[in-house]
């Protein structure tokens, strides 16, 4: 497990942390954008059981239940000197910790 914080990152006290899994796809969009965002009809991955609203974004109190592959894809990680890109040895998955305002969510 590899954690980066970036600059910008501010703790904000009594805000909950949580977790959401995404694909290296979806990562450099909510990386620039630099929060979540309700994702559109289109591009809802893993259905909306018990969203009221059908477009709501889920978040785990564990790194490692966003992680699960369901999540999280597994992709192969391509060194800079790696000539045998067809041949990945290393792996990994994106997970993003955040901040959530303790009256803004429901379990």
């Amino acid at each position: 497990f590899m954690r980066y914080e970036l600059p910008f990152s501010k703790v904000i006290p009594n805000w909950h942390v949580a977790y959401h899994g995404t694909s290296q796809e979806n990562a450099g969009r909510i990386f620039f954008d630099t929060k979540l965002k309700n994702p559109g009809k289109d591009q809802v991955l893993h259905g909306q059981v018990g969203s009221s609203s059908g477009n709501s974004i889920y978040l785990s109190p564990a790194k490692e239940y966003s992680a699960f592959p369901a999540y999280s894809s597994i992709s192969p990680l391509k060194n800079i000197d790696d000539s045998d890109s067809d041949n990945p040895t290393r792996f990994g998955q994106v997970v993003y910790e955040v901040r959530v305002k303790p009256d803004k969510y429901r379990i």
